[in-house]
């Protein structure tokens, strides 16, 4: 009876001897991926950070990095990223995943990833801001606004027009007609691909935003 107890606790304290060993030593490692901590601001370049635990230290591993939209800017092969968003925004999430490329077989794919909720409702873009006589249209300017409109198929391209206090209301209208005529006739845009309004300001001024499906569109105000 003696010799049947010590026998079982050697068994036992071999066993755990050895689970503990292998725990230790196991090359497969724990990580994760952190983005930036609040809503970045549209154009504004996104960092993205793979942790990792101290078991892959010894070993040469390599970083392949993909993302659901937009543009890796920078560090592609390492441990950190920055991106820029996509210019196309549905309200859906942005996801960036790592896979870690270069430890031992037995750990198979490794991956980890992290999603920014992209709050959409703040995400409209000035893209032009000049001054030009109230009569007169850029149509230079109007291009590169087309640009962003096909950039952007699902967005609305907002046009605001202030004129000084003394244009006359013909003069107002005529230049409405005119970009209107310039969209739709000339250059084929529908008609609820834009918004134009107009306002009563200190000086002649046209203003272009890029404003997404589901965001608040600008807001003009009259400087009486």
């Amino acid at each position: 009876m003696k010799s049947f107890f010590v026998s079982t606790i050697l068994v036992l304290t071999f066993c755990v001897g050895t689970f503990t060993q292998t725990s230790e030593t196991s090359p497969c490692p724990t990580i994760s991926v952190m983005g930036p901590a609040g809503i970045p601001s549209p154009d504004e370049a996104i960092t993205f950070t793979l942790s990792l635990s101290k078991e892959t230290e010894k070993f040469n591993l390599k970083y392949n990095w993909t993302i659901s939209g937009g543009e890796i800017i920078e560090g592609q092969g390492t441990q950190i990223i920055k991106i820029l968003e996509p210019k196309i925004f549905t309200g859906e999430s942005f996801r960036a995943t790592v896979e870690v490329i270069g430890l031992p077989k037995e750990c198979g794919t490794v991956t980890a990833s992290e999603t920014l909720a992209i709050d959409i409702c703040n995400l409209k873009r000035q893209v032009d801001e000049f001054s030009i006589p109230a009569s007169q249209i850029d149509k230079a300017r109007l291009d590169n606004l087309l640009i962003e409109i096909h950039n952007n198929p699902l967005a609305v391209a907002y046009i605001l027009e202030k004129f000084e206090r003394k244009t006359s209301q013909n003069v107002v209208e005529r230049k409405i007609q005119k970009i209107t005529d310039y969209l739709i006739k000339e250059k084929g845009i529908e008609k609820d691909r834009f918004v134009i309004s107009t306002a009563i300001s200190d000086e002649n001024l046209t203003q272009y935003f890029i404003v997404p499906p589901g965001a608040s569109p600008p807001e003009i105000e009259n400087n009486n």
